[in-house]
């Protein structure tokens, strides 16, 4: 073997061991890190949150600008009271991951148990508690509003986090959730299983709603999809937990005048979007707002967001 052959063999031998390094890299990413988490295809929720961002940012100086609105009791003791400029009649917190992952940190999808754990704490010691969205429309349906105070804590994509996470949190305050599914994630590495949904339904504190059969945008898809992808997830769980599913969140919030009408036909109580959402009403139960809750929410910033896509946001 001449110089130059052997120098070649050693460049190809090296490029080849380099390949298969990363190729491993990648497996052992996609595959062992954050639990080897089911992220829906083609996920586009970091471009809403960022989208959200944007436009709440833009609104920020003036909500910093609001002089105190009201004055409420605490919960902890029946002596606190506190000044607020924020305060919130009603709003509907979205959330997909509770954990430290990096990586849906990164989306802005995540946040830890602890920050959890310190917006709860901070919402029900400044007088909020919570219902489930189920209960939410049954207010709208019958009052035209919730008791004044009241918010909705809402999980997407039926991440096993919220089983690990969130449901301990629950039991510790006795406040209600409700957490949406995608079926052909049910059991997954990283999402919840069919008995972790049953037990948390048992303890009157979960409820499970609608994601739809593999989150595909509903507004890109026809009727006969669309009908497919709420019908067929409804009739699953129903099956698979007997129980009545009454509401969906739609997969990216993506919805158009077909989902609206559909959801209505399909027997649910309502449905919700995200951000650009319509601001929840007695008359429009199948598009409601809600908003992506992050990481750095913690405080007055947490309630200037919800009073920003509640209050000011029409």
């Amino acid at each position: 073997m001449t110089i130059s052959t052997r120098r070649l063999f050693i460049l190809s031998f090296t490029v080849t061991l380099a390949i298969g390094a990363v190729g491993f890299l990648v497996f052992f990413l996609r595959f062992y890190s954050d639990e080897a988490v089911n992220v829906p295809t083609n996920d586009a929720d970091p471009v809403i949150v960022d989208s959200q961002d944007y436009l709440f940012e833009r609104l920020a100086p003036l909500m910093d600008r609001l002089p105190t609105t009201s004055t409420i009791k605490g919960n902890s003791t029946a002596a606190t009271t506190y000044s607020v400029r924020f305060d919130v009649p009603f709003g509907i917190l979205m959330y997909h991951h509770i954990d430290h992952s990096a990586r849906f940190t990164a989306k802005k999808l995540s946040v830890t148990p602890e920050n959890f754990d310190k917006q709860l704490a901070f919402l029900l010691d400044r007088g909020y508690h919570f219902v489930t969205l189920d209960q939410a429309f049954e207010y709208f349906a019958r009052d035209g509003r919730a008791p004044t105070h009241t918010l909705v804590l809402t999980f997407d994509d039926g991440y096993r986090s919220f089983y690990t996470a969130v449901f301990p949190l629950l039991k510790k305050y006795q406040i209600p959730a409700s957490l949406y599914v995608i079926n052909q994630d049910i059991g997954k590495r990283g999402n919840v299983t069919w008995d972790m949904m049953k037990e948390m339904i048992k303890s009157g504190l979960v409820e499970i709603g609608v994601h739809t059969v593999n989150h595909r945008p509903l507004s890109k898809l026809s009727e006969p999809s669309q009908r497919f992808q709420l019908e067929e997830s409804k009739r699953e769980l129903e099956q698979g937990l007997g129980i009545s599913i009454t509401t969906a969140v739609y997969p990216f919030g993506r919805y158009n005048s077909t989902t609206v009408r559909l959801a209505g036909e399909l027997g649910f109580k309502g449905a919700a979007s995200v951000y650009f959402g319509k601001r929840p009403g007695k008359n429009n139960h199948y598009d409601w707002r809600r908003v992506q809750v992050q990481n750095k929410h913690q405080g007055e910033d947490l309630l200037r967001l919800l009073y920003t896509a509640f209050v000011v946001v029409k």
